[in-house]
């Protein structure tokens, strides 16, 4: 009997002790050999989840998480620990001035840290041109009146999603066009003498 005992203390310690160092890995960032990270800060590395003690870069978590290291272990990352795709809009640039009915390539640079992107799905406004399901992340729209965002909307392999948007404005077709002017002198071959004014 005092076996049993035993055996169920120690198989209810060990269910605590997995309980206490489960820990919800979504949102952490993974360990960067090159980030400067200081006291507090959480990473993920190798499935585990840590905790910076104090300032700290290049101590990789998983050989430096001591009780007297850089880094204090959370325990094993739980959940899905999926980190979302990242997307950057490439084309048109912020801000930009498009004409009416100008033919324009909407382009996007999308990734995924510890997945795959799926898809990048731009819109117009509110309006959705396309969505690509393989890179590079890029179709043609023809600019309407009134458009005055882009947007690039990215989904990685376990659904998670990321955006990024550029303002634009849209111009009238046959608009004002803009004066030109250019300096005629001088020309800048010039070569300027002194003069002294005496009174």
């Amino acid at each position: 009997m005092g076996s049993n005992v035993l055996r169920v203390a120690i198989l209810t310690a060990v269910g605590m002790s997995s309980q206490a160092y489960a820990y919800n890995c979504t949102g952490l960032a993974p360990w960067d050999s090159s980030t400067v990270y200081t006291s507090g800060d959480e990473v993920q590395n190798t499935n585990q989840a840590y905790k910076a003690r104090y300032w700290t870069q290049g101590n990789d978590p998983a050989s430096n998480s001591g009780p007297w290291e850089a880094w204090e272990s959370l325990g094993q990352c739980s959940g899905d620990g999926n980190l979302p795709p990242e997307v950057d809009i490439s084309s048109p640039l912020n801000n930009a001035s498009i004409p009416e009915g100008t033919i324009t390539t909407l382009q996007a640079n999308a990734s995924d840290q510890d997945g795959s992107v799926v898809s990048v799905e731009f819109l117009a406004g509110t309006q959705s041109v396309a969505t690509i399901t393989q890179a590079p992340y890029q179709v043609d729209w023809t600019a309407q009146l009134g458009t005055s965002s882009i947007t690039a909307i990215a989904t990685d392999d376990k659904g998670a999603t990321s955006q990024s948007q550029v303002a634009i404005s849209v111009t009238p077709a046959g608009g004002l066009v803009p004066p030109t002017v250019s300096l005629t002198s001088p020309t800048g071959s010039e070569t300027l003498t002194a003069v002294m004014i005496y009174l």
